[in-house]
C-alpha cells in the first residue's frame, strides 16, 4: 500500500475532528441558562456549627439551571448583596454542583462579617460565569421572614442580634427546649418546648443517636394537603405564645401510625437526641402540589430524650 495516497487526508480528518469538538463544546456550554433560585435564611444555635465565633444567621441557596455542565466548566458563581458589589461565592469544586438536578450551590450557611446575627434581605443577584465567556445571571427578590415582601426592613436578624438595622425583620425564633422522653418498648416519644413568635408557622423534629448523628425525623407539624395541625402528634393544636407544647411521636413497628421516619438500617431503639425545627410559611398557605414551602426556619440546641 502506498501511504503516500493518504498524507493528506489525516490532517483533514484531525481538522474535523477538532472542528467537531470544538462545536460540540460551543453547543453544550451555550445551552448553559440560569432558571431559578431559591433560598432558606437559618437561624441556629451554638452548638450546630463549629468555629470560633458564633454566628446564627445563615443564608443558603440553590441556583437550578438548563444545559450539561461540570465543576471545570465554571469559572466563577456569585450571589451578590442587594445594592451592593460585595457578594458570596459558590464552590462547585468542593460539592456545590449537582449535575444531576442540575443544581448549584446547597446548604451554603452564608453570614455577614459585619453582623454575626443577621443576613441581608431584598433583590439579590446571582451571576455564573462559564470558563468560554459565557455568563447567565437570574435576581429574586429575599422578603422579610414570613411576608412577600421586605416593608422598610434590610436585614433579618435573630435574639442573638443587639446591633442591626432600624426596622431589621426578625427571624423565626428558636425553640426553648422544656424536655423529652422516650420509651422504646412502647416505640412512643414527646417533647415539650415554647416558643413566643408569631411567625412560626410548621416544623419538625430532627432525631440523633447517642453520637450526635442524625439518624431520622418526624413528620412535618401541619399536613401538607390541609394545612391543619397533626392531629396524631398534637393532642390540640398548638399556640406559638410562649407556653408549653407537647409534641407526642410514635413508631410505627410498634404502633399502628407512623409519625417518625428512621434513616435505613436505623432503629427507633437507636435514638437518643433531637433539634426541633421550626419555620414560617403561612405567607405562601398550601402548595397545589403537596410541598412544603418555606422561607426560613430555626434550630433548637440539641437535646437528651430521658426515660420516661
Amino acid at each position: 500500500m502506498d501511504i503516500r495516497r493518504f498524507s493528506n487526508v489525516f490532517p483533514l480528518v484531525l481538522v474535523f475532528a477538532l472542528a467537531f469538538v470544538s462545536c460540540a463544546e460551543k453547543s453544550r456550554i451555550e445551552e448553559f441558562k440560569l432558571t431559578s433560585f431559591g433560598w432558606v435564611i437559618e437561624n441556629i444555635p451554638a452548638d450546630y456549627y463549629t468555629g470560633s465565633t458564633f454566628r446564627s444567621a445563615r443564608l443558603n441557596v440553590w441556583l437550578k439551571y438548563e444545559g450539561t455542565i461540570d465543576a471545570s466548566d465554571i469559572k466563577s458563581a456569585r450571589v451578590y448583596l442587594p445594592d451592593s458589589e460585595s457578594y458570596w461565592t459558590l464552590h462547585p469544586e468542593n460539592g456545590e454542583l449537582n449535575v444531576n438536578n442540575r443544581v448549584l450551590g446547597g446548604w451554603t450557611r452564608w453570614y455577614l462579617t459585619e453582623n454575626n446575627h443577621a443576613i441581608p434581605i431584598g433583590t439579590m443577584r446571582a451571576v455564573v460565569e462559564l470558563t468560554d465567556g459565557t455568563v447567565s445571571s437570574i435576581s429574586r427578590l429575599i422578603p422579610a421572614p414570613g411576608s412577600l415582601e421586605t416593608g422598610a426592613a434590610v436585614t433579618t436578624h435573630t435574639e442573638n442580634s443587639i446591633l442591626h438595622a432600624t426596622g431589621s425583620a426578625p427571624l423565626v425564633k428558636r425553640a426553648a427546649v422544656v424536655g423529652g422522653s422516650i420509651a422504646v418498648s412502647a416505640g412512643t416519644l414527646s417533647v415539650d418546648f415554647s416558643v413566643n413568635d408569631d411567625l412560626v408557622y410548621n416544623g419538625f423534629l430532627w432525631l440523633y443517636n447517642a453520637s450526635d448523628e442524625y439518624i431520622g425525623h418526624s413528620r412535618y407539624f401541619r399536613d401538607a394537603a390541609s394545612g391543619a395541625f397533626d392531629a396524631d402528634m398534637f393532642a390540640a393544636d398548638p399556640v406559638f405564645n410562649g407556653n408549653s407544647i407537647r409534641i407526642a411521636l410514635r413508631d410505627s413497628a410498634v404502633t399502628a401510625d407512623d409519625t417518625v421516619y428512621m434513616e435505613e438500617g436505623m432503629p427507633f431503639a437507636d435514638i437518643a437526641k433531637f433539634r426541633i425545627v421550626l419555620m414560617d410559611g403561612a405567607q405562601y398557605g398550601l402548595s397545589a402540589d403537596g410541598r412544603v414551602m418555606y422561607d426560613c426556619r430555626s434550630l433548637s440546641e440539641l437535646s437528651v430524650f430521658e426515660a420516661p
